[in-house]
């Protein structure tokens, strides 16, 4: 391994054990009000935090190496109001959880696709994989805090859990379509900032 190679992956590395210790410390805050919410909320670009995110998990070596992963990422595309780093978290839940279910899977190579679009005055991002997919009776429950499917010691459910609250507390939500077998296509849909919003 070159120096220079070796020192691109300390810094990544470096960036990785900063964002987990600001999740972390978030987790240790509890959850905050949606008055405080609103306070850290700022226009945010989804297409910029989702690239971001992106080179955030190329050093994995299942996203890098074991799976095909494709953007379309819609042009001129709002922003958002809404916490960057909450942006981030839950970004990273939802590419974290497709790559669990992409290598366990029936469909080689794994495949994930992300998309971001604009759909009747909300911005949608989605993320569809072809992994492992949701049985029907369990996708009703699948943002319960108490539910996983993983065996014990590979998840907790707090998740996609934490994910729909604070989608919601930003004022919007999300929604998922899973065939067993096939894969998921989740989606975080924010409200979009119009024009004359925008101070």
């Amino acid at each position: 391994m070159t120096p220079a190679k070796r020192e691109e992956l300390t810094l990544k590395a470096r960036a990785v054990a900063e964002e987990m210790q600001a999740i972390i410390s978030r987790l240790l805050l509890g959850v905050r009000s949606h008055t405080s919410l609103v306070a850290e909320a700022a226009p945010v670009d989804i297409n910029l935090a989702l690239e971001d995110a992106i080179e955030f998990w190329r050093v994995d070596p299942v996203f890098r190496y074991d799976t095909d992963v494709a953007c379309d990422l819609a042009h001129h595309l709002p922003p958002v109001l809404c916490d960057y780093s909450d942006l981030k978290q839950i970004i990273g839940n939802l590419i974290q959880n497709a790559l669990y279910a992409v290598s366990h899977g029936p469909n080689h190579p794994g495949a994930i696709t992300l998309r971001t679009r604009v759909d009747d005055g909300f911005v949608r991002l989605e993320l569809e994989d072809n992994g492992t997919g949701i049985a029907p009776e369990h996708l009703p429950l699948i943002f319960d805090p108490t539910f996983t499917t993983k065996p014990p010691g590979e998840g907790t459910g707090l998740g996609l859990a934490s994910c729909y609250e604070l989608a919601v507390a930003h004022g919007g939500h999300m929604e998922v379509v899973s065939t067993l077998g096939q894969g998921t296509t989740m989606a975080l849909v924010l409200p979009a900032i119009v024009s004359h919003e925008v101070a």
